[in-house]
Formats: structure tokens, C-alpha cells, sequence
């Protein structure tokens, strides 16, 4: 993968969830035996970049992926670019039908953040795993980010999707319960954070993003145990 690192595509490389899409990659590899794994899933699969560059990553690997994704143009567009033979993308109501403990690794970027129901989501997202899967996801846009107020303004304003507001502790505990073992780290940056002048960004200013990335984006790295508590 350290090789793979210098020669990532550059159509990859200017996505503007890339840096954090690496950083959830290059975790992975130290927590689990991909070469033992075989079904993932990428839940919330936007344009498909995350599982193209998952592919990139991990060419030595065989696995089955599948994108889950609520925009119906979205799905189309990925599944229209796609050219990966191992990697569809569904629709959720689709995903809904997937088989229970079918699933090695459930992925999301900034995913959690945006569902209702968060109680429901831990608890189908849990009968989807295998015994011994992970569900991998990043949270930034949380109450306890000083800068997650002004965000979630812009977001509600320009964004189809709804924002709701969940404290670190408090999705930690509503996963806890369903019966994942919960990890988190402050996820590491391995790529330079992009700030562009000439756009509108996520965020105001410069600072704004080294204070939300940096110190108050997390990794939750949730396993479903492969043993039931007795």
C-alpha cells in the first residue's frame, strides 16, 4: 500500500473527501486480515470514489463490494462509471433486502450525523455483520466540534439531506447497546487538508478546518463480537 501511495490517480486525489477516505483505508490494514475478508459495504457511497480507491489500495485482495447510496442520480452515476467487476451500487431499500451476517465491513464518511434514527441504523447495521465485523465510520459534524453550529447552518441551508445533532458520547452509547465493543481514535491525517479560496467550502475559514479535522474528527471502529455475552 506505501507504494501504491505515490502512483493514487489523480482524479482520486482532488476528491474533496479524499484525504479522510486514505486515512479510513490505511486504519483498516492495522486492525484487520483483508486478505480474509470478503463482503463490504460502503454505506453512503456518494459518487463511488471511496470504493475505487479501496480497490486502488488493496489490489492483492478478492472481495465483493457493494455501494449503498439514498440519491437515485448518484447510484446511476457510479454504477455508469464504474469499472470495477467486484463492486455494484444499490439503492437502500436494496441494501435493506441484503442478508443478515452477510457483511466483513460496513464503511461510512460523515454518514451517522445525517440518520434520524440512529437507534434503528446501529441495530440494522449490526444484523448485517458477520460475527467478528466491523463497522468503520468517521464523525466530525457532532455537538461536542465547536465549529459543527456554523456547519450544520450551511448544510440545512445548501444540502439535501438533513443534519441532526449527536454527541460523541451519546453515539457511542446507542451502538453500545445493540452489543458492538466500541474503539475510537482521533482519525490521523496522512495528505494535506485542502482549502480552496476560490470556492465555497465547507467551512469559513482556514482555521476552521485545521480545528474540526484535526482535533474533533473521530474514527469509530465498532466489532461485532464473534462470541455472545452470556
Amino acid at each position: 500500500m506505501t507504494e501504491l501511495k505515490h502512483k493514487i490517480p489523480r482524479y482520486l486525489k482532488n476528491k474533496s473527501n479524499f484525504t479522510f477516505w486514505y486515512s479510513i483505508i490505511n486504519e483498516t490494514k492495522f486492525l484487520i486480515d483483508l486478505s480474509k475478508v470478503r463482503n463490504i459495504v460502503d454505506f453512503g457511497s456518494g459518487d463511488g470514489s471511496f470504493l475505487e480507491l479501496f480497490n486502488f489500495l488493496h489490489q492483492d485482495i478478492i472481495c465483493n463490494c457493494i455501494g449503498v447510496e439514498i440519491q437515485d442520480e448518484l447510484i446511476r452515476y457510479s454504477n455508469y462509471n464504474n469499472k470495477l467487476s467486484n463492486v455494484k451500487f444499490i439503492n437502500y431499500e436494496s441494501f435493506k433486502e441484503i442478508e443478515d451476517l452477510s457483511q466483513d465491513i460496513i464503511f461510512s464518511q460523515e454518514v451517522v450525523y445525517t440518520v434520524e434514527n440512529l437507534d434503528a441504523h446501529a441495530l440494522e447495521i449490526y444484523k448485517k455483520l458477520n460475527k467478528g465485523g466491523y463497522y468503520i465510520f468517521t464523525i466530525g459534524c457532532h455537538i461536542d466540534n465547536p465549529t459543527w453550529i456554523k456547519r450544520k447552518k450551511r448544510i440545512t441551508k445548501e444540502e439535501k439531506y438533513n443534519a441532526y445533532d449527536y454527541s460523541l458520547n451519546q453515539v457511542a452509547s446507542i451502538f453500545y447497546k445493540v452489543g458492538f465493543r466500541i474503539g475510537i481514535k482521533k482519525i490521523p491525517i496522512y495528505y494535506p487538508l485542502v482549502f480552496d479560496f476560490s470556492q465555497q467550502n465547507e467551512f469559513e475559514t482556514i482555521e476552521e478546518l485545521i480545528e474540526s479535522s484535526q482535533n474533533h474528527k473521530y474514527l469509530f471502529i465498532l466489532l461485532k463480537p464473534k462470541y455472545d455475552k452470556e
